[in-house]
């Protein structure tokens, strides 16, 4: 039986399972975190249907939502930035939090009191302590923008901080400039037992699941690994978790230029060497965010090169002559060798069967 499709209806059909396919990875690709708290009164009675509004200060983007019966409210999907939060309601001052870092995965608790006024009147609060998740168990570390960007890295992948995480007993080697994967052991458990996650999208290696290279430093917003207790959102590994978050465009423009340089010429000789091996390490590149359509629209890119001109050290194998086959070391390259039980050189070069030592 054959069934022909007009050109209209099979672009329908293909974009409804794009739409399908696509569904799974957009709900994965959630780096957002949530706000939530309590809205009471200066007597500490439940503020009820009192109008909360998030806003981040960068992008303008803003969520909104009441208070419920018992004074709480729930605000989620919120994209990684700071926020101001608002809350309003007719009698009372109008309560504007401002100030408020979420990072991914982050649960904010902001609780609110509202002082009995007119909505006009403002009472606005900058710069409290930092919040503290209480809604969730998990053991993680958090390294912000300001420990990528200043914390030393040489070769400047954003992969060697793992090694300063706590449980952490092995970074390899994803922490070289050239390298294509990244080994992590946490607390005991396998390389290929971790999940990396970069914008929420999955970013293992197909063939042996380990992390793909990071984007530089620069790019990077933060990332979050959790070691103990993740939720079930991080199933199929049984060791670590790692969530990166690139940066985004915001309403202001900005932008970094850089040039990492390493030179011989500014290394010290190591003691046992005669000369020093030669090296010329260039890493150099720019990011650049800003808006498009203010509030609306934003765009943000980076780039970053790397030139590596170093001495390559060969090590040569010399396969054995027949002399030294038979044992008759006399005439080696190597030099002569040398009895392990007493360290002395043996005999004439020659390396004779004794007890505990086979000739080759």
């Amino acid at each position: 039986m054959y069934c022909a499709l007009s050109p209209r209806k099979l672009m329908c059909v293909s974009l409804a399972l794009m739409v399908v396919i696509a569904i799974p990875s957009l709900l994965l690709a959630q780096n957002t975190a949530n706000i939530s708290g309590n809205v009471s009164d200066e007597s500490g009675a439940a503020v009820v249907g009192a109008a909360i509004n998030a806003v981040n200060e960068l992008t303008g983007f803003s969520r909104s939502t009441v208070t419920g019966s018992d004074g709480s409210y729930l605000i989620t999907l919120l994209p990684l930035g700071t926020y101001s939060v608002g809350a309003e309601l007719a009698g009372f001052k109008k309560f504007v939090r401002k100030g408020i870092v979420l990072t991914v995965g982050e649960n904010a608790r902001v609780d609110i009191t509202l002082s009995v006024g007119e909505v006009t009147q403002t009472v606005s609060v900058t710069g409290e302590a930092p919040l503290v998740d209480t809604r969730n168990a998990t053991l993680a570390t958090l390294m912000d923008e300001k420990r990528l960007v200043e914390l030393p890295l040489n070769g400047r992948s954003p992969a060697s901080l793992i090694a300063l995480i706590p449980g952490v007993t092995n970074v390899d080697p994803g922490s070289q400039p050239t390298s294509q994967v990244v080994n992590v052991n946490i607390s005991g458990g396998r390389t290929v037992a971790n999940s990396f996650q970069l914008d929420g999208a999955q970013w293992n290696q197909i063939q042996y699941n380990q992390g793909n290279p990071l984007p530089p430093p620069d790019m990077l917003q933060e990332f979050r690994a959790e070691t103990n207790s993740y939720d079930a959102s991080k199933g199929l590994v049984s060791a670590g978790s790692f969530s990166v978050v690139t940066k985004s465009g915001t309403n202001n423009l900005h932008g970094v230029l850089w040039e990492f340089l390493r030179n011989d010429n500014l290394n010290a000789r190591n003691f046992f060497s005669p000369t020093k091996p030669f090296l010329a390490q260039n890493q150099y590149g720019f990011a650049l965010g800003g808006p498009i359509r203010k509030n609306r629209t934003f765009f943000f890119g980076s780039y970053q090169g790397t030139n590596i001109r170093k001495t390559v050290l060969n090590n040569t194998a010399i396969p054995p002559t027949e002399a030294e086959k038979a044992g008759d070391f006399s005439k080696s390259i190597g030099g002569l060798p040398t009895d392990p039980l007493t360290g002395l050189p043996f005999p004439g070069a020659l390396f004779l069967r004794t007890a505990g030592i086979l000739p080759l």
